[in-house]
């Protein structure tokens, strides 16, 4: 008896890949929250002022901030000091051209509409 001989290594491959794929996506949906909704933004922003939405704490306490995109850090008012925990240290921040010095506190939980948002890596 002659047994023909077949060759399924690609397709055993191929679904192994696409099943690897699918276990990836899966785990980078746990791993990553949704986009959030769109969300109401000041109807000046853009013209003449900042650009300003509202974000609330893992307390719930709402927060207007400023977005500035080119902001080397999250910069929140003194007045939350209370709720960052320890004081990790202190920097010297540039505002608008004036250095001054601020403390330096844990990244708080951050959420927009519900989402959380990831904080930046300090390098």
């Amino acid at each position: 008896m002659h047994l023909k001989q077949t060759s399924i290594g690609p397709l055993v491959r191929e679904n192994a890949k696409v099943v690897n794929e699918a276990a990836e996506a899966e785990r980078a949906e746990l791993i990553r929250p949704p986009l959030p909704a769109d969300v109401t933004i000041n109807k000046d922003a853009g013209r003449g002022n900042r650009l300003i939405v509202t974000l609330r704490l893992e307390s719930g306490q709402e927060l207007p901030l400023i977005v500035d995109t080119g902001s080397q850090a999250t910069i929140l008012d003194n007045s939350l000091e209370p709720q960052l925990g320890a004081r990790l240290g202190t920097a010297t921040v540039a505002h608008f051209g004036t250095k001054q010095k601020a403390g330096v506190y844990p990244a708080p939980k951050l959420f927009l509409d519900g989402t959380p948002l990831m904080p930046g890596i300090r390098s």
